[in-house]
């Protein structure tokens, strides 16, 4: 999706249906494809932080690693 980025936008409402999914590998995959399809960093935190929380060491290490990608935005604090 990254690839695709905007042009893809049309495939957001899935993406955020995936966001929620139990397979430890798809909800990770959603939430960096909806940043990368959305780039919308007030819909995409919320759903990061959940996976710094998550006791599955992948899930972690993939939302340090999209935070990364984001960069300084990340770290803003909602007034």
């Amino acid at each position: 999706m990254g690839a695709f980025g905007p042009a893809a936008t049309g495939a957001r409402d899935t993406i955020r249906s995936l966001t929620t999914a139990t397979d430890a590998h798809v909800r990770p995959a959603a939430v960096a494809a909806l940043w990368a399809v959305g780039g919308d960093l007030a819909e995409v935190m919320p759903l990061l932080l959940g996976l710094l929380d998550d006791r599955i060491t992948f899930r972690i290490s993939d939302a340090a690693d999209l935070l990364g990608e984001i960069g300084p935005p990340a770290s803003a604090r909602p007034a």
